[in-house]
């Protein structure tokens, strides 16, 4: 407890010296060694929180710039105004009365609501369904639910998009378009831009072989993992920290594993 008021006392010190809000997110996450304990933590769920806090001092950074470069704790309050949260739901029927104008909501928000043009966009693995969720079947299966209460709320005409790549966290991603778009019967498909299986993403959603880590994992070879046991590898796709395995084990069924992070190990 004593460190913990004392780590108080020295952000609250280093605030009044007109510290950015940027920076003071960043002192926070060196004097607490949390972003150095979910780097060393290797998984999944850690990895979203990684990106989270990094996304979190971006978004500081943009209200800093939007509001002069406030510092301080002027700049920390102008981050805590600007962050508050509204509900969408609350906002809906101002923005209904305004023709022309188009709302932005979230999946859980859109319940209940239909609307007669509707566009649901991040439609690529890795992002909907979020990275965390591949390897996880009733997270994923929540996730098409969720995409599945968001195509049904066209009234007369749904767009469902994706990109070939997009910048994320500070980097650029290749993902392949989202395995939810493959639930939407072809015949009720009018498709626009890159055909099908034209993109980039597309491309690498489907290979014979991955290396990882210095081992090579083909399709068909028989894999051990600490928790799900003995099984063998049915798809792979994606490349670097993006891949991934689909890998049928004897007792647990079919999983969707990211190789950077399962431990998967190939047997004879």
């Amino acid at each position: 407890m004593t460190s913990f008021v004392d780590l108080l006392d020295l952000l609250r010190t280093e605030l009044q010296q007109e510290l950015s809000t940027p920076d003071l997110i960043e002192r926070i996450r060196d004097h607490t060694g949390y972003m150095q304990e979910l780097h060393a933590d290797r998984t999944i769920e850690a990895l979203g929180r990684e990106e989270n806090l990094r996304e979190l001092k971006s978004v500081a950074t943009e209200v800093q710039e939007r509001t002069g470069g406030g510092l301080g704790e002027a700049g920390l309050g102008a981050f805590l105004e600007s962050v508050t949260l509204v509900s969408d739901q609350d906002q809906l029927e101002d923005a209904e009365a305004e023709e022309g104008r188009v709302t932005m909501m979230t999946l859980h928000t859109a319940k209940g609501l239909e609307y007669p043009v509707v566009f649901l966009v991040g439609l690529e693995d890795g992002v909907f369904p979020h990275v965390r969720s591949l390897s996880e079947p009733l997270q994923l299966d929540e996730e098409r639910r969720l995409a599945y209460v968001g195509m049904t709320r066209a009234q007369d005409r749904l767009y469902l998009t994706h990109a070939d790549h997009r910048t994320l966290w500070g980097g650029t991603s290749f993902n392949p378009p989202s395995r939810f778009l493959e639930d939407v019967p072809e015949e009720l498909v009018d498709l626009r831009g890159a055909s099908r299986g034209g993109s980039a993403a597309k491309r690498v959603r489907d290979i014979e072989m991955l290396e990882m880590g210095g081992t090579e994992f083909h399709v068909g070879d028989g894999v051990m993992h600490t928790k799900f046991g003995e099984g063998r590898i049915a798809a792979l796709s994606g490349e670097g920290e993006k891949a991934e395995a689909t890998v049928d084990f004897l007792d647990h069924g079919r999983k969707h594993l990211m190789l950077a992070y399962a431990p998967l190990v190939k047997v004879d």
